[in-house]
């Protein structure tokens, strides 16, 4: 256990400051800010992949994309065909920036310039093996009074935080326990 007045608990302490002044500034607080689970940024990015070409970045897809949805046919080719192309080119377009643009919103912020080959090796490593349990890392909390709480996974204290538990005038200590007891 990292005790409350440790280093490591201050560093995290005063990085949580950081990245809430920072969200402050951008007139973005951490109750605004969309939230996605590991399994929905994995699934995201798996769809951005049925996009890609090989070598291709989101990016150059949206650039390929646009380019062909915003072709007019000027040669003597059924025009009717073109539109229902260029209509499906669309559609491919408007769901890959909806889907890169909800990557950056959580943080992933190179999801415009990785290659699909580079995705396709995240989504493959995030992947569960069958038969392994993911590691779960237990979290207690101290109250302004000295009163601990916990343990509680990850998953419930991001939940609680998300939920606006633990900031402003609720502000807590917390201190990751190494090995959960029941």
């Amino acid at each position: 256990r990292r005790p409350w007045g440790s280093k490591e608990g201050r560093e995290e302490n005063n990085n949580n400051n950081n990245n809430n002044n920072n969200n402050n500034n951008n007139n973005e607080t951490e109750d605004t800010k969309p939230f996605l689970s590991r399994e929905d940024i994995v699934s995201l990015k798996k769809e951005l992949i049925t996009f890609l070409l090989d070598g291709e970045t989101v990016l150059t897809a949206l650039k390929r994309l646009s380019g062909r949805a915003g072709v007019q046919k000027k040669s003597g080719q059924k025009q009717e065909n073109g539109n229902a192309n260029n209509e499906r080119d669309m559609q491919k377009f408007n769901r890959l920036t909806e889907c890169a643009d909800s990557l950056l919103g959580v943080g992933v912020y190179n999801i415009y310039n990785d290659k699909k080959e580079k995705l396709i090796k995240e989504v493959s490593f995030v992947a569960p093996r069958p038969g392994i349990p993911k590691p779960v890392t237990y979290w207690e909390y101290q109250v302004t009074d000295g009163t601990s709480f916990g343990p509680y996974s990850s998953e419930n204290m991001a939940s609680w935080r998300n939920s606006g538990y633990f900031s402003g005038n609720s502000t807590v200590l917390v201190r990751k326990v190494n090995g959960h007891r029941s």
